[in-house]
């Protein structure tokens, strides 16, 4: 006979089904609930198949839990504009030229491939750090890396001016040594 439950074949003496332990009748035929009115309690495992899945009473049933924790609401920013706009304490920071800092990069570039190579390389750096700060809201930071720009290419103008009078001397003072050439 087969179980009306699985499908399986079983044996036609059995009471239940040894696959799924559905109760099978005196017939060989499955037990509509409605018709029974109390179901025969649980048999127990058999030893022989140990691989047939049962259920016992003392086994946890599982409900859902209860929720008990509600998270709050987002709160929104008190200015969600913070960070694109300026706020009044970095406006007092701030002179209304903010954007007329000069950054003499062109400056520094000259003094770097004309004159003096290393205080040229030193105000190209500052000179590029004039714009981020600018950009980052950082005026008095940009007008000190100006600053330092326009001084290390004063710098470099300056050796490059002294170089080239010193070599000048030095061709003057060989000529003045030695007339007859």
């Amino acid at each position: 006979m087969r179980c009306p439950n699985c499908s399986a074949e079983c044996s036609d003496q059995a009471h239940e089904c040894e696959f799924c332990g559905h109760t099978l009748n005196e017939s060989g035929h499955g037990v509509n609930e409605l018709e029974a009115p109390a179901p025969p309690p649980p048999a127990p495992v058999p030893a022989s198949n140990p691989n047939r899945a049962s259920y016992t009473s003392s086994e946890p049933t599982y409900s859902i839990p209860e929720k008990t924790y509600t998270p709050p609401p987002p709160t929104p920013p008190e200015n969600p504009y913070d960070a694109s706009y300026p706020s009044a304490s970095r406006t007092s920071r701030q002179s209304p030229a903010a954007g007329s800092v000069p950054n003499y990069l062109v400056w520094s570039i000259l003094s770097t491939l004309c004159c003096c190579l290393p205080a040229g390389i030193v105000a190209i750096v500052y000179a590029a750090q004039v714009d981020g700060k600018l950009a980052g809201g950082d005026y008095q930071g940009a007008v000190e890396a100006s600053n330092n720009a326009k001084m290390w290419s004063w710098i470099s103008f300056g050796v490059s001016a002294a170089i080239g009078v010193l070599y000048f001397m030095l061709i003057m003072a060989g000529a003045i040594a030695d007339p007859g050439r």
